[in-house]
């Protein structure tokens, strides 16, 4: 069979809630076009709707509990408390592992969870996680220089909570910019048989600018001077996922996918303070010295004392390390002996089980009681404004993921109408909740497909983001594996293009549970302050 080049494009947070908008005023062409003459739908985010666990999931064809990412930070097993992921915490085979195994080659741009690079039959640029440019960039090594000299600039990444906001659009334009030339010239230079390039500018504006930009965010204020930002940053990817088609030309099939969507988020809900009015957290008696309050208080002034924003392209430690620290003070106020659920920045709520937690005090038969009581409780709590329902249904880690790795995932996640986010924060007298300022994920993202042996003019249903690695695996004519829980979208195809054509499955995605710390404590905190920066983190 004749090697395919594939493309997949990921655009970072899309939402068609923005597209069909913009698409209806003309300004997303491209999109638009694809619509037309190719595949589109809705695709179903994983249950964590985060940036890391579903990338990988994208990538890899599997859920959490089989590919070990559940968020940005890790469970350390052997303490309560979190560490930053690596490549090597992916326990299951990338989609770029399976096609070199195959025999094929592939390029790989700023996917998550690529840092640091692992070798490949190809090239591979790291991800957001890399702590500057001087770290190890690329693999082949080599690649770095000759990018840098090629495009001049790159840019990993936009701290869009430092600096204000006019720094902030303009260096997602310029990220935008420098993403479509590198991009361009990886492929002219460095062809390879299969593609994939992230753009996480559009995450990035949503995260800062939604709220000037919805009128239905309670934040919205007609006429102030952002409010088209988050169009523009739209109308600029559009306009990259187009040359970037125009050069490739007709005989390449190209994916376009978000790892979730976006919406404007209404209220933060301290979920640490609803646990303690439930008698499932306590706190021990605040340390001698300085209160929490004044400690957070200092930091703060600290934190804003240096308006200036960060140098292009140089290392900066991040002033949300700061906040680290504050969550660090709250996770020492826990009194373990008596709590039994606590949340964290995994995602969900965590039973204190004996056996497995450091300190651990609940039994099986206790374990069983306090889910139940959650599940039944916490859905009655209610907006204080409209007295709606805020959390939709709430379920265990058995409802949502299979796996070796199950044990590392939240026991316990709450789906709430994608307009609250839960806040780790117990700090006194804020109550249970706290105004949202920006915006934050949903679960629909979005598909597009185009090229050769690709359906014309349809709309699809019921894709998942763990389908895209099965669907770019048939379409070379490969196997999955065995233990791969997405489906091919064989929807997406024509009858000619699938005559023939068979799903098989052979070997095994999941790896050995093994990983290690590549980072130093400096990059740690400044990566972890970037993380929270963009509200991957608390």
């Amino acid at each position: 069979m004749p090697k395919q080049r594939t493309l997949v494009i990921g655009l970072d947070g899309g939402t068609f809630k923005v597209i069909d908008r913009l698409i209806s005023e003309g300004r997303m062409p491209t999109l638009e076009r694809l619509g037309r003459e190719g595949v589109r739908g809705s695709l179903e985010s994983t249950v964590i709707t985060n940036s890391f666990p579903a990338w990988t999931t994208c990538t890899t064809g599997v859920n959490p509990g089989k590919h070990g990412i559940f968020y940005a930070l890790l469970r350390d097993r052997t303490r309560y408390g979190m560490k930053l992921m690596n490549s090597s915490d992916v326990k299951a085979r990338r989609l770029w592992d399976l096609l070199n195994e195959a025999g094929l080659t592939a390029g790989v741009v700023n996917v998550p969870g690529t840092y640091p690079p692992q070798p490949l039959d190809g090239y591979l640029i790291t991800d957001m996680l890399t702590p500057s440019l001087e770290s190890r960039l690329t693999e082949p090594e080599s690649l770095k220089a000759e990018m840098l000299d090629a495009i001049g600039d790159y840019i990993i990444d936009v701290p869009i909570g430092l600096g204000d906001k006019n720094y902030v659009r303009d260096r997602l334009l310029r990220s935008i910019e420098l993403r479509e030339e590198l991009t361009l010239w990886l492929l002219d230079r460095h062809e390879s048989d299969f593609f994939m390039c992230i753009f996480t500018e559009l995450d990035r504006c949503q995260h800062r600018f939604w709220n000037d930009s919805d009128p239905e965010h309670p934040l919205f204020e007609e006429g102030n001077p952002y409010q088209g930002v988050v169009d523009d940053v739209y109308a600029r990817c559009d306009q990259a996922v187009g040359r970037i088609l125009e050069h490739v030309g007709d005989g390449v099939r190209v994916f376009i996918v978000s790892d979730h969507g976006f919406a404007g988020y209404r209220k933060n809900v301290l979920i640490n303070h609803w646990l303690i009015d439930q008698g499932l957290l306590v706190l021990r008696d605040a340390p001698a010295g300085p209160s929490l309050v004044e400690r957070v208080t200092g930091r703060l002034k600290r934190m804003f004392a240096s308006p200036e924003p960060p140098k292009d392209g140089a290392s900066y430690v991040s002033k949300w390390t700061n906040v680290t620290n504050s969550e660090n003070d709250y996770l020492e106020r826990v009194d373990w002996s008596r709590t039994k659920v606590y949340f964290a920045q995994h995602g969900g709520l965590r039973v204190n089980l004996a056996g497995r937690e450091p300190h651990g005090i609940v039994d099986e038969a206790g374990y069983r009681e306090v889910v139940a009581h959650i599940r039944r409780e916490i859905v009655k709590l209610r907006f204080p404004d409209t007295g709606e329902q805020i959390f939709e249904k709430v379920v265990t880690k058995e409802d949502a993921f299979t796996g070796p790795f199950l044990e590392d995932a939240p026991d316990i996640l709450v789906d709430g109408a994608r307009r609250t986010r839960l806040r780790m924060s117990i700090m006194p007298g804020n109550g249970l909740f706290v105004d949202a300022v920006h915006a934050g994920h949903d679960e629909l993202g979005i598909f597009f497909a185009t090229g050769p042996g690709v359906r014309r003019g349809i709309e699809i249903d019921g894709a998942r983001l763990q389908d895209v690695t099965p669907t770019v695996l048939y379409q070379y004519g490969l196997p999955l594996t065995e233990d791969m829980d997405g489906r091919v979208l064989e929807e997406v195809f024509t009858d000619e293009f699938r005559s023939g054509r068979n799903i098989e499955r052979r070997g095994t995605s999941v790896l050995a549970d093994h990983s290690e710390s590549v980072y130093a404590d400096d990059e740690r905190e400044e990566l972890e302050g970037r993380l929270r920066d963009l509200g991957y983190i608390n």
